[in-house]
């Protein structure tokens, strides 16, 4: 198993579309509807929906606040030490490769 497809079952989030893919089956887990998910953390259901569908057109706090009112937490934690050694190599070949080799190829957060 790749790590890109180890990462997916395990959780891990490395970009707004699968936090937002994340969210959405954490509601419909809780059986909620968009409109008692968004009511639940006090924000709109267009502000749920656009954080489903992987916008970011809210406020941190929002997005927190829909995150942990459906069950859900993030943690903070460092990558691999294989991967980070070679980030740390500060060869910019080789942390693209790194990254790359993490996350897969597409890394929507990233600027072109």
């Amino acid at each position: 198993m790749s790590q890109n497809n180890a990462g997916k079952e395990l959780g891990i989030v490395n970009g707004p579309e699968e936090l937002g893919a994340a969210v959405r089956r954490a509601r419909l887990a809780l059986g909620l509807t968009p409109e008692q998910a968004a009511e639940r953390a006090g924000v709109s259901p267009k502000t749920l929906m656009e954080l489903e569908q992987g916008a970011w057109d809210m406020t941190m706090a929002e997005a927190f606040s829909v995150i942990n009112n459906i069950g859900l937490e993030l943690v903070a934690q460092p990558m691999g030490k294989a991967v980070l050694a070679r980030i740390l190599t500060g060869n910019p070949e080789e942390v693209a490769s790194a990254l790359e080799e993490y996350y897969g190829a597409e890394r929507p957060w990233m600027f072109p």
